[in-house]
Parts: C-alpha cells; structure tokens; sequence
C-alpha cells in the first residue's frame, strides 16, 4: 500500500505540471489527498468496529486500484487526476484502518496498549 502511495503521488503531481498546474493547484492535489480521510477517519473506525477489519480492508484496496487506473486513464485531465488523489487518499486511509484492527484482532489482551 506505502508503494502505491509514495510512487502515484509524485506521479500525479508530475503529470499536473506537465499540464501547466502551478503551486496552488499542487497545493490543492495535496489537500484532495488529505481532507477527505481527515473528515472520514472516525467514520471509518465505526465502520471497522461494526463490521470487522475486511470492509476497510477491501475498501482500501478498491480505492488504491481505482486511484491508479484513474490517475492512468485520466492523466489529461486536471479533474481526473484531482480525482485520482482523492482515492488514494481514502484508499490509505481504510487500509491502514483495515491493517491496525487486523494486527489488534491478532494481539492478546495484555498486549493491548
């Protein structure tokens, strides 16, 4: 998941320049990949106490794939990559939700910080 996240988001911010985005637009890119997680997260732990660790999981892991092929398909276009940036960020977030309750899940009682 880091992989997919440290190698699309340069992408991305490489391909808005090819596209003749200056700072601000990167700045927003930057904030498409942050905001939204940032407003879901409790969200995605109620979810994740409700339902267990594979709806985040396979939540992420739609969203990571989604972000690349739209990141991919939508290269050209500033909307599209925009686009591409927010799932990957909300593909990081379930995911890391998802990995956290699943190694939780796993640990014993006194473990348990």
């Amino acid at each position: 998941m880091q992989i997919i996240s440290y190698a699309l988001r340069p992408s991305i911010s490489y391909a808005m320049l090819g596209l003749g985005c200056g700072g601000p637009w990167l700045g927003l890119a930057t904030a498409s990949f942050a905001v939204p997680p940032l407003l879901l997260a409790v969200w995605a732990g109620r979810l994740t106490d409700r339902w267990g660790e594979r709806v985040p999981l396979i939540t992420g892991s739609v969203a990571l794939l989604s972000a690349g092929a739209a990141a991919f398909l939508l290269r050209e276009s500033l909307a599209g990559l925009l686009l591409a940036t927010v799932l990957l960020g909300l593909g990081v977030l379930f995911s890391v939700v998802g990995e956290q309750a699943w190694v939780m899940r796993g640990a014993s009682a006194g473990r348990l910080d």
